[in-house]
């Protein structure tokens, strides 16, 4: 997105060299929304798939950090819920060692799910210890809601560890290790003592196990005094009943084996995992359990719509690989009196960590419930989690599902299939700015990212692409959406992400792992390597000439990805680059310095794989650059690319008289083609509509077999513009069949 060349998406052609910005009006708001889509009738219900009914008594659920409580449930699918409305709380059950003996394949998986939640009461609760040696470096990041609730998830700080550093966690328990303190957090449950309470500590590591369970004694009875004081409680004593005499009889102690610890460290302790470790608190006893699977953060979707894919918009966990976790999705209508937590009977939809969802489903909140599970064959206590809201009925038929009508197989042999798409990112989509300025015919919640990312990934599947190019991608969404669906086993992409500088957004580049090795990729900021990469010391001279123009492109976050791939059935390679060119007006210089540095790069890395790769043949490598540039035909990028060279005195050097550059010859050596040509509209607003986005190929290793059809002009002003309710971004993706033309000669 950005301003561009302006050629307004309503009336008729204006000069192509001429620039502008959006103009300004007010969107719809996401409660609107049952105005500009028709709420589809809820079908038939799916049957119930068990026979056993459930009373309000036989389910207890329990808050995140409330663990301790072993599960006494009959049935967990027919079970209610403690959550409440559109509460966004962790549900998470501890399932004792019975969890090592379930069997979650495919449709058993939900009588699996209520053969361990039947544990009895006198199962032993699992805990956790952690090793920052098996750590993760980067640091973890938590949902605020649930952290600002006394009843939230439990937390592990991961934050500035060194090998040796120790980390454990119970289930009711957490103990985390920063420099020199232990944390220890754990919620403690006693109906006899009507006791429910999450308890913090922050200890020294170097402290002596009984000082900390003192601690831990004389806060629990301190809570004890509290709430006799407030029930009046006469079967609990007074306050004034208690000295010298301990109010809590029971033990509070840390036991390895049958052996109490007593004199030593929690350095000494949490270093020594020879023997089971165990922490018993009142009538509470806790196994350690070393490194297990564990569900940090799940967060399900605040949009979810019938027709699309709904999976959690955040899963963060510990010890556990996605492959390897079990989920299972169930669905239910609100209860009469409003409240989910009155709910009874859940009825099972799909198994998986996503789930596709239909018309059926309008109408229903969403539950799922997962078991984190790793390589090691453990599995880790399971959780749950409901839909804030409901399913919502979708948007209809999307001009992207007519192109799928051309990508229905995949290719293989010497075809493959490319998509570049700018996808719109949530930084600039979802603002008061781009409600009201640049996508005001835009609803406001078909501006929001629970929405765009539906459509995003639903069209990009449907492409049966090999390689995916994407501009303006987040972060986030690269992280919680992008990898976790791409990746799994039936797309078996793998991506990678060039982030734009100290930008949340960037391009990024998937691709089809059952087709292609990863040999190499490189991402640098165009900006930073101006002045101190060789390959660019002759351009950058002539640069330096104008001091505005020098500093105005150093400045400039535009990042090049490049991908280096090999394919598997044959000794071919494909050198992909990746990019998002500088938006300003007034910048055309600019973007043509920026693709001039970019090509000088590529024909330096290209000279030497040819070396590096030992290969007879250099029609074995081929360049493919997709992206968008920002820049229209006529301009000087595309000429650069396509007929090799741009002249001193072209027009692109004077778009910014004060930073005009003069003397300036760019060439580039490869014999390059638009493989979508060059459509009317590849970005299409209110304000500004142009052909910016383009997949060039090196037309003398690779030729054009099908050039998917772009949405025609009356779709575009379906909506007015894009945005909108059915697409979502403010571009339009290129999708076109390649074959390598040296493969398809030797064939013959």
């Amino acid at each position: 997105m950005g301003a561009k060349a302006s050629t307004p998406a309503t009336s008729g052609h204006q000069s192509p060299r001429s620039r502008t910005f959006s103009s300004s009006s007010t969107g719809a708001e996401l409660q609107n929304s049952s105005v500009d889509r028709q709420r589809a009738r809820s079908l038939s219900s799916v049957p119930d798939i068990h026979s056993q009914p459930t009373t309000s008594g036989e389910n207890q659920h329990i808050n995140a950090s409330n663990n301790a409580t072993a599960i006494n449930s009959n049935n967990y699918a027919s079970s209610s819920t403690s959550q409440q409305g559109h509460n966004n709380h962790l549900q998470r059950q501890t399932l004792g060692d019975n969890i090592r003996g379930v069997s979650m394949a495919g449709a058993n998986f939900v009588e699996s799910i209520a053969l361990a939640a039947s544990a009895s009461n006198g199962a032993s609760n699992i805990g956790r210890v952690y090793t920052a040696t098996s750590l993760p470096s980067q640091i973890w990041s938590f949902n605020e809601d649930v952290l600002a609730d006394a009843k939230g998830e439990c937390v592990i700080c991961l934050e500035d560890l060194n090998p040796g550093d120790i980390i454990a966690r119970l289930p009711c328990l957490c103990i985390y290790h920063k420099c020199e303190e232990l944390h220890i957090n754990f919620r403690y449950v006693n109906a006899d003592l009507k006791l429910d309470r999450e308890f913090n500590f922050c200890r020294r590591m170097s402290e002596k196990v009984e000082d900390a369970l003192t601690r831990i004694r004389g806060n629990i009875e301190k809570e004890i005094f509290k709430k006799a004081k407030k029930t009046k409680n006469k079967n609990l004593p007074q306050e004034s009943e208690l000295s010298p005499k301990p109010l809590v009889d029971g033990k509070i102690e840390l036991l390895r084996g049958e052996h109490k610890l007593a004199d030593i460290t929690f350095i000494d302790i949490l270093g020594d995992t020879t023997d089971s470790l165990n922490l018993r608190i009142l009538d509470r006893n806790f196994q350690v359990v070393i490194n297990q699977p564990w569900v940090v953060n799940l967060v399900m979707p605040t949009i979810i719509l019938a027709g699309f894919t709904v999976y959690p918009s955040k899963l963060e966990m510990q010890f556990a690989e996605r492959s390897y976790c079990k989920g299972s999705w169930f669905k239910a209508k609100m209860a009469t009196s409003g409240n989910l937590k009155q709910v009874k009977k859940w009825l099972h939809c799909g198994d998986g960590l996503s789930y596709n969802t239909c018309n059926e489903d309008v109408g229903y909140f969403l539950k799922l419930v997962l078991i984190p599970g790793n390589s090691q064959g453990q599995f880790g206590p399971l959780v749950e989690q409901i839909s804030k809201g409901e399913v919502q009925v979708g948007p209809g038929r999307c001009p992207f599902e007519t192109r799928h009508c051309f990508t229905k197989q995949r290719l293989g042999g010497d075809s493959l299939r490319i998509v570049s798409y700018n996808v719109l990112a949530d930084l600039y989509a979802d603002s008061d700015y781009s409600r009201t300025h640049l996508f005001p015919y835009c609803p406001a919640y078909a501006l929001k990212a629970d929405y765009r990312k539906q459509l995003i990934l639903k069209e990009i599947m449907g492409y049966n692409a090999d390689i995916i190019c994407l501009q303006e991608v987040d972060v986030k969404f690269f992280n919680f959406d992008l990898q976790p669906i791409l990746e799994d086993d039936e797309q078996a992409f793998k991506g990678l992400l060039a982030q734009k500088g100290t930008c949340g957004e960037g391009v990024a580049t998937f691709y089809n792992a059952k087709r292609f090795d990863l040999f190499e990729t490189r991402n640098f900021n165009i900006g930073e390597n101006i002045k101190v990469l060789t390959v660019f010391r002759g351009l950058w001279q002539k640069i330096q000439t104008n001091e505005k123009l020098a500093e105005r492109i150093c400045d400039r976050s535009t990042t090049l990805q490049l991908t280096l791939l090999k394919m598997k059935e044959c000794q071919y390679y494909l050198l992909v680059a990746n990019t998002h060119l500088y938006f300003h007006p007034d910048a055309d210089h600019i973007r043509l310095l920026q693709i001039g540095l970019s090509m000088l790069y590529i024909e330096d890395m290209y000279r030497k794989l040819i070396i590096q790769l030992n290969l007879n043949d250099e029609n074995q490598l081929a360049i493919v650059f997709s992206g968008d540039f920002n820049s229209v035909p006529e301009c000087g990028i595309f000429r650069l690319m396509t007929e090799g060279f741009v002249e001193d005195d072209f027009i692109d050097w004077r778009s910014n008289p004060e930073e005009a550059l003069t003397g300036v010859f760019l060439k580039q050596p490869f014999r390059m083609q638009s493989a979508c040509g060059t459509p009317q509209y590849t970005n299409f607003t209110h304000a500004f509509a142009a052909c910016l986005d383009y997949i060039f190929y090196q037309s003398d290793r690779l030729g054009v077999e099908q050039i998917v059809p772009l949405p025609g002009l009356e779709e575009l002003k379906s909506h007015k513009a894009i945005p909108s309710v059915v697409f979502p971004s403010d571009h339009v993706a290129l999708v076109a069949d390649l074959r390598f033309k040296l493969m398809s000669q030797n064939a013959k």
